[in-house]
């Protein structure tokens, strides 16, 4: 039993150390306008974070592609984002990355991928965490690294300029326009970097060098994305059975339905939606909402022709109703669950549910489909208050904003707080972390891989001698036996 146990443990801790994944150092210099020489700070990248994006990081940093960018969008307690090119005639030189499956958060210190809201689409731009803004885990932003060494370094990037600088402007014109309109602009000038393995890598590496940037390519998906917008909705839901007010952010995508996208924009800027009820709630199915109180207003949109289907009718998605080719008005629906089926019958998604979706979840649905939508056409909220009072309500809707969708590639804080019962932690490091020391070459730390290998197989046999003799020590002699 002993020995099916031991060797048992010794494959467990085998199996554990090549599971293990690579990681990457990276000392980073940067110029501050405070600060009369470069400041230094130090990254993490883990593979077993997020592989695509590891893999990624590693060839921006071997190819010196950061040294000489800006970090050009600075929002103050948010995130600091690089990554265009100095040189513009690099902005196209990496294409877009699969995504990584999120495993941890994004706590401050941590860095990510900046990505479109299209999937698939992360290439160079990086952003580090000022804060803890865990909303963007349930976004899909997975974490790659983080700042081991200097966070107060990176505290200090200016922030002065926030998000004025046009990213269109910094692909086009690169470190020319930076410098012109926005000099104070901290600037990355040095990095260097050790690349080491956790286990069974004998790859590694150390040297100094340049870098410099990327921009982003959004043609994915069968076609291209560039130069489209999103925007921002607050709902303010109302619920009669308990009184209760909750808000739902929204997030609106041009890509993905140029057609819906204009006409949500025009209902939204209108109040169209204001004071409005979910009138058809399907459990685990759809909640349909369109049909204005005022039943003077319902004809003021005449219907749109159809977008071809992009997204999928996912659970949060959002999509227009209609009654056939070419007659979207006003009457929307969120999918309570994942509703891919609608997908083939031409309902094309155009936003989803960024935060709320428990508040969504809670939108009264006792009365299913026995609303009549005629005579919510003729006589609106008059009659929902008279058969159906205790209907879910959407008090009133705000934009927050709307923006290039190639311009924004870190959504806006939330602006409420966030649930964290459901998010999950940042894995802990398994390797020690090798100090950087300023004017010294970056420690690599050789394959190790073998030489685990080779102590846990002595351990086992140190042990298993151990026992062997004890054994045979109290064992009796066979002669006493016979006596």
């Amino acid at each position: 039993m002993f020995f099916t146990r031991a060797l048992a443990l010794l494959l467990t801790l085998c199996t554990l150390q090549a599971q293990a994944g690579k990681l990457l150092q990276a000392r980073i210099s940067v110029q501050n306008p405070g600060s009369s020489e470069p400041e230094e700070f130090v990254v993490e990248a883990h593979e077993d974070w997020a592989p695509n994006g590891y893999k990624r990081f590693k060839e921006l940093i071997g190819d010196h592609y950061f040294d000489g960018a800006r970090i050009f969008r600075v929002v103050e307690n948010f995130v600091a984002q690089w990554g265009l090119p100095a040189d513009p005639k690099e902005a196209d030189k990496y294409q877009a990355i699969p995504d990584d499956k999120v495993v941890g958060h994004n706590d401050k210190g941590i860095i990510t991928f900046a990505a479109t809201a299209m999937k698939n689409s992360r290439t160079t731009q990086l952003f580090v965490n000022l804060k803890d803004n865990h909303f963007l885990d349930g976004m899909g932003f997975a974490p790659v690294a983080k700042v081991v060494e200097g966070m107060d370094v990176v505290e200090r990037i200016n922030a002065e300029y926030g998000e004025h600088p046009n990213q269109g402007l910094v692909r086009a014109e690169g470190e020319q326009y930076l410098a012109k309109e926005f000099p104070r602009l901290t600037k990355i000038v040095e990095r260097a970097l050790s690349w080491r393995s956790r286990i069974g890598d004998a790859d590694s590496l150390s040297r100094q060098g340049e870098l410099f940037p990327f921009t982003v390519s959004l043609c994915f998906q069968s076609f291209c994305a560039q130069n489209t917008r999103r925007l921002q909705a607050s709902f303010y839901f109302s619920h009669q059975e308990d009184g209760g007010a909750d808000e739902v952010l929204i997030e609106a995508y041009e890509s993905w339905a140029p057609k819906g996208y204009a006409r949500l924009k025009e209902i939204l800027e209108d109040g169209y939606f204001d004071e409005a009820r979910f009138f058809r709630v399907l459990k685990g199915f759809v909640a349909q909402w369109g049909l204005p109180a005022d039943p003077s207003r319902r004809e003021k949109f005449p219907p749109i022709d159809d977008d071809p289907v992009v997204e999928s009718n996912k659970k949060g998605t959002i999509s227009f109703a209609s009654a056939g080719p070419n007659t979207r008005t006003t009457q929307m629906f969120i999918n309570l669950a994942d509703n891919v089926f609608l997908d083939t019958s031409g309902f094309a998604p155009v936003a989803r549910v960024l935060e709320g979706m428990k508040t969504v979840e809670r939108i009264n649905a006792e009365y299913g489909e026995e609303p009549d939508q005629g005579k919510i056409q003729s006589e609106g909220e008059k009659y929902l208050q008279r058969q159906f009072p205790r209907l879910t309500k959407i008090r009133k809707v705000e934009i927050i904003e709307e923006y290039d969708d190639s311009e924004e590639l870190v959504p806006r804080p939330p602006t409420k707080p966030i649930d964290e019962g459901v998010l999950m932690k940042t894995p802990e490091a398994r390797v020690e972390f090798l100090p950087v020391l300023k004017g010294r070459n970056v420690p690599v730390t050789k394959n190790m891989g073998k030489a685990i290998g080779v102590l846990l197989i002595a351990a086992f046999v140190v042990v298993l001698f151990a026992k062997l003799t004890s054994f045979c020590r109290s064992r009796p002699a066979a002669v006493d036996r016979v006596e």
